[in-house]
Protein backbone atom coordinates (compact mmCIF):
# COMPACT_ATOMS: atom_id res chain seq x y z
CA UNK A 1 0.00 0.00 0.00
CA UNK A 2 1.11 3.13 -0.98
CA UNK A 3 1.85 5.53 2.22
CA UNK A 4 0.44 8.60 0.51
CA UNK A 5 -2.82 6.35 0.31
CA UNK A 6 -2.80 6.55 4.36
CA UNK A 7 -2.00 9.96 5.17
CA UNK A 8 -4.98 13.19 4.57
CA UNK A 9 -7.79 14.34 5.58
CA UNK A 10 -10.13 11.99 3.73
CA UNK A 11 -8.04 8.53 4.84
CA UNK A 12 -9.45 5.78 7.00
CA UNK A 13 -7.82 5.58 10.67
CA UNK A 14 -5.17 3.10 10.54
CA UNK A 15 -6.10 -0.42 11.65
CA UNK A 16 -4.55 -1.78 15.39
CA UNK A 17 -2.63 -4.31 12.98
CA UNK A 18 0.00 -4.14 10.25
CA UNK A 19 -1.17 -7.07 8.43
CA UNK A 20 -4.66 -5.56 8.47
CA UNK A 21 -3.57 -2.80 5.97
CA UNK A 22 -4.55 -3.37 2.44
CA UNK A 23 -1.79 -5.07 0.33
CA UNK A 24 0.63 -5.74 3.18
CA UNK A 25 2.81 -8.67 4.35
CA UNK A 26 3.65 -9.18 7.85
CA UNK A 27 5.44 -12.13 9.27
CA UNK A 28 6.19 -13.13 12.66
CA UNK A 29 3.62 -11.07 14.72
CA UNK A 30 1.41 -13.28 17.14
CA UNK A 31 3.63 -16.76 14.99
CA UNK A 32 1.50 -15.51 12.19
CA UNK A 33 2.44 -14.32 8.25
CA UNK A 34 -0.40 -11.55 6.91
CA UNK A 35 -0.34 -11.87 3.03
CA UNK A 36 -2.83 -9.26 2.12
CA UNK A 37 -5.06 -9.83 4.87
CA UNK A 38 -5.34 -13.62 4.98
CA UNK A 39 -3.30 -14.66 7.54
CA UNK A 40 -1.14 -18.37 7.71
CA UNK A 41 0.06 -20.14 10.82
CA UNK A 42 3.88 -20.44 11.39
CA UNK A 43 6.49 -21.65 13.13
CA UNK A 44 7.75 -18.80 15.68
CA UNK A 45 10.40 -17.04 14.46
CA UNK A 46 11.81 -15.26 17.49
CA UNK A 47 11.74 -17.92 19.97
CA UNK A 48 15.66 -18.03 19.57
CA UNK A 49 16.00 -14.31 20.77
CA UNK A 50 17.02 -13.46 24.32
CA UNK A 51 15.98 -10.97 26.40
CA UNK A 52 17.56 -7.76 26.37
CA UNK A 53 19.85 -9.21 23.42
CA UNK A 54 19.99 -6.65 20.24
CA UNK A 55 19.16 -7.93 17.30
CA UNK A 56 19.26 -7.33 13.36
CA UNK A 57 15.45 -8.05 11.37
CA UNK A 58 15.11 -8.60 7.81
CA UNK A 59 13.02 -9.17 4.81
CA UNK A 60 13.48 -9.98 1.49
CA UNK A 61 10.96 -9.81 -1.12
CA UNK A 62 12.46 -13.29 -3.54
CA UNK A 63 12.76 -13.25 -7.04
CA UNK A 64 9.76 -16.11 -6.80
CA UNK A 65 7.50 -13.44 -5.72
CA UNK A 66 7.27 -14.80 -1.79
CA UNK A 67 9.18 -13.18 1.17
CA UNK A 68 12.38 -14.49 3.35
CA UNK A 69 12.62 -12.99 6.79
CA UNK A 70 16.12 -13.02 8.42
CA UNK A 71 17.32 -12.60 12.14
CA UNK A 72 20.70 -11.91 12.72
CA UNK A 73 21.66 -12.90 8.99
CA UNK A 74 20.08 -16.34 9.51
CA UNK A 75 17.50 -17.51 7.26
CA UNK A 76 14.39 -18.11 9.68
CA UNK A 77 11.32 -18.58 7.32
CA UNK A 78 10.86 -18.69 3.96
CA UNK A 79 7.19 -18.26 2.19
CA UNK A 80 6.44 -18.95 -0.88
CA UNK A 81 2.59 -17.79 -1.17
CA UNK A 82 1.46 -20.03 -4.50
CA UNK A 83 2.37 -23.12 -2.25
CA UNK A 84 -0.59 -21.23 -0.28
CA UNK A 85 -2.83 -20.75 -3.14
CA UNK A 86 -2.44 -16.96 -2.50
CA UNK A 87 -0.77 -14.49 -5.39
CA UNK A 88 3.16 -13.65 -5.35
CA UNK A 89 4.45 -10.07 -4.72
CA UNK A 90 4.40 -8.23 -8.28
CA UNK A 91 8.30 -7.05 -7.49
CA UNK A 92 7.34 -4.53 -10.51
CA UNK A 93 5.52 -2.36 -7.77
CA UNK A 94 7.00 -0.48 -5.39
CA UNK A 95 7.31 -1.95 -1.74
CA UNK A 96 7.63 0.07 1.44
CA UNK A 97 8.38 -1.56 4.73
CA UNK A 98 5.99 -1.70 7.81
CA UNK A 99 7.35 -1.61 11.55
CA UNK A 100 4.38 -2.14 13.68
CA UNK A 101 5.04 -0.81 16.83
CA UNK A 102 2.06 -1.94 18.70
CA UNK A 103 2.48 -3.18 22.06
CA UNK A 104 6.60 -2.98 22.98
CA UNK A 105 8.39 -1.60 20.14
CA UNK A 106 10.84 1.18 22.14
CA UNK A 107 13.68 1.44 19.63
CA UNK A 108 14.48 0.48 16.43
CA UNK A 109 16.95 1.63 13.46
CA UNK A 110 16.13 0.93 10.00
CA UNK A 111 19.32 -0.03 7.93
CA UNK A 112 18.34 1.25 4.49
CA UNK A 113 21.23 -0.36 2.97
CA UNK A 114 21.47 -3.99 4.28
CA UNK A 115 22.09 -6.91 1.59
CA UNK A 116 21.23 -10.60 2.21
CA UNK A 117 23.92 -12.85 3.83
CA UNK A 118 26.63 -14.61 1.92
CA UNK A 119 26.76 -18.07 1.64
CA UNK A 120 29.65 -18.08 3.91
CA UNK A 121 27.85 -16.27 6.51
CA UNK A 122 24.93 -18.09 5.85
CA UNK A 123 26.65 -21.48 6.34
CA UNK A 124 28.70 -20.07 9.96
CA UNK A 125 28.22 -21.70 13.15
CA UNK A 126 25.56 -19.02 15.15
CA UNK A 127 26.97 -17.46 17.92
CA UNK A 128 25.68 -18.74 21.23
CA UNK A 129 24.31 -16.73 23.90
CA UNK A 130 26.02 -15.91 27.05
CA UNK A 131 24.40 -16.38 30.17
CA UNK A 132 23.78 -14.25 32.74
CA UNK A 133 23.26 -11.25 30.69
CA UNK A 134 21.36 -8.12 32.01
CA UNK A 135 19.00 -5.19 30.58
CA UNK A 136 20.61 -2.18 30.21
CA UNK A 137 20.38 0.88 32.45
CA UNK A 138 18.81 3.65 30.85
CA UNK A 139 21.62 6.33 31.68
CA UNK A 140 20.38 8.76 34.46
CA UNK A 141 19.88 11.78 31.85
CA UNK A 142 18.05 9.56 29.74
CA UNK A 143 14.13 9.27 29.99
CA UNK A 144 12.90 5.63 30.34
CA UNK A 145 9.65 6.38 27.95
CA UNK A 146 8.49 2.72 28.33
CA UNK A 147 9.15 3.01 32.13
CA UNK A 148 5.62 3.26 33.49
CA UNK A 149 4.32 0.90 30.65
CA UNK A 150 6.54 -1.92 32.03
CA UNK A 151 8.06 -2.23 28.43
CA UNK A 152 11.29 -3.74 28.94
CA UNK A 153 13.69 -4.13 25.46
CA UNK A 154 13.45 -3.09 21.65
CA UNK A 155 12.14 -5.33 18.72
CA UNK A 156 11.04 -3.82 15.19
CA UNK A 157 12.79 -3.42 11.78
CA UNK A 158 16.12 -3.40 11.48
CA UNK A 159 18.39 -3.08 14.69
CA UNK A 160 16.50 -4.03 17.78
CA UNK A 161 17.13 -5.20 21.23
CA UNK A 162 14.61 -8.52 22.31
CA UNK A 163 12.31 -7.98 25.07
CA UNK A 164 12.52 -9.12 28.53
Amino acid sequence: TDPESLAGEEAEPLPGCAGDVEKTYVCGYARSLFWEGERIQIDPIFKKLKPCKIFTIGALANVSGGMDVFINRRLVHSFDPSAAGLERLDLDQPLWAVVDCCGGLKKAVLITDSVPPTPEEAAAPEEVPTAGTRCPQPHPDEEDEGADKGQKGEEGDGEAQAGG
